[in-house]
């Protein structure tokens, strides 16, 4: 007992003096205007993508600073674990905590997870890895000018397979909720009041997440990537991802490319197909049901989307920078062409 406790002492210790190391080594360093968004929907490879990205020599990671159970100030801030808000709304506790993310400003144990040492000291902007603020993505991009945004998407029954083996979260999901303002909030209050099972409550919210995104104006910042053409592809992907900034990729990316992310459970599924072996032709069937009625048609039961819908769909010619183009700067009209009611 008194061995647990001076280890749990020490580590402590261990742990603090690192954050303390890494607060002094960010301090007013961080050029929000550089940062990098990474966007997806929970266990979609947002870590692994980030921690390729991460290979960038003046970067560092911040790990999921809107996670409300170990970032409280989030919640104080007015965030929820989906946030959505229309893009024409004025939300200055939101913009204000965001500043603080993307200046480098919340740093804890968690947000510092996949940060070292090395990187706190050569960063210069932060690569800020989110899988809760997908459908704030159209408000964010209208708030701040950062760099063009990645939206990660993957397989809806990869997705939900994984999730459904997790140890952690996704065992008994409560049925979806969107707020009144959210597009087409009409019709998809209908879709999610009929739903029964467990993965159709989890495909639901893969749907949902990604929606707000791709209904968005053809002149987007965001640049739409899938997880399937980084695995089968990821020459194309990554220096399609790094042309959007006017960067070179890193060499050491091909490394990270080969290696599995640092929050793979030793249950995941790694592999394109490996959903097939774990769902039922039923839970398929339920899964790709949801997410076609909701409007993401382009996941079918082969293991990689049909790209030419989903850039079709994604309107995938991001602009450099994360602010919108003027033709699109009128609130009012930001989803009137696209908007499902």
């Amino acid at each position: 007992m008194r061995r647990r406790t001076i280890v749990r002492l020490s580590n402590n210790l261990i742990s603090g003096v690192r954050l303390a190391l890494i607060r002094a080594l960010l301090a007013n360093k961080c050029d929000m205007r550089q940062a990098i968004v990474v966007a997806s929907t929970p266990r979609s490879g947002s870590t692994w993508l980030s921690q390729m990205l991460s290979t960038m020599p003046d970067s560092a990671v911040l790990f999921e600073p809107l996670h409300l159970r170990y970032v409280p100030e989030a919640s104080q801030a007015g965030f929820s674990w989906r946030t959505y808000v229309d893009p024409g709304v004025d939300w200055p506790e939101g913009k204000a905590f965001l500043t603080r993310i993307f200046r480098g400003d919340v740093l804890n144990w968690w947000t510092t997870r996949q940060m070292t040492l090395r990187s706190a000291f050569s960063a210069r902007f932060l690569i800020v890895k989110f899988v809760r603020a997908s459908r704030l993505l159209p408000w964010m991009c209208r708030s701040f000018s950062i760099r063009a945004p990645v939206l990660l998407i993957r397989h809806p029954c990869a997705v939900i397979a994984s999730q459904m083996r997790s140890p952690i979260d996704w065992k008994n999901p409560a049925r979806p909720e969107i707020p009144s303002q959210f597009p087409g909030y009409s019709r998809l209050q209908k879709i999610i009041k009929a739903l029964d099972t467990r993965e159709e409550f989890l495909a639901a919210d893969w749907a949902l997440d990604y929606l707000p995104a791709l209904l968005a104006p053809s002149l987007h910042p965001w640049q739409v990537i899938s997880y399937e053409e980084l695995r089968l592809r990821s020459e194309e992907a990554m220096q399609r991802i790094f042309a959007t900034w006017g960067r070179e990729v890193p060499a050491e990316v091909w490394q990270k490319v080969a290696q599995p992310s640092t929050v793979t459970y030793s249950s995941g599924i790694s592999s394109l197909e490996g959903w097939k072996q774990q769902l039922s032709t039923e839970q398929v069937r339920r899964i790709l049901d949801v997410t076609n009625r909701i409007g993401i048609p382009f996941y079918a039961d082969a293991a990689e989307p049909d790209y030419r819908l989903l850039h079709k769909i994604a309107c995938d010619n991001p602009t450099a920078t994360g602010t919108f183009a003027a033709e699109s700067a009128s609130a009012g009209s930001f989803f009137s062409a696209r908007r499902a009611d």
